[in-house]
């Protein structure tokens, strides 16, 4: 999962494209290891790449993996995020 999700440069996606394919890949049955990957290579570089306030479709999409998944928002978007250097390099 992981080369075909970075592969695809979902994180290229427009906001609302991302958010309809996120309702769609990810439910309450969502294997975590996917979600993780997902996350990783969907949202990550997304949010770090950000020159102005999260689109409301960018924000209801990491807030409805959040309520279903919290763990891989934590250690592949926010722990990722609060480690990154002074010069916006994210690990992963």
């Amino acid at each position: 999962a992981d080369v075909v999700m970075q592969e695809l440069k979902m994180y290229e996606l427009g906001d609302h494209t991302l958010f309809a394919i996120c309702k769609c890949l990810i439910d309450a049955e969502t294997n975590l290891q996917f979600c993780s990957t997902f996350v990783k290579y969907a949202m990550l570089k997304k949010v770090v790449q950000l020159q102005q306030n999260a689109s409301r479709y960018l924000f209801t999409a990491v807030q409805h993996v959040a309520k279903l998944h919290p763990r891989p928002i934590i250690d592949q978007l926010l722990y990722p995020l609060i480690g990154k250097g002074s010069n916006n390099e994210v690990s992963g």
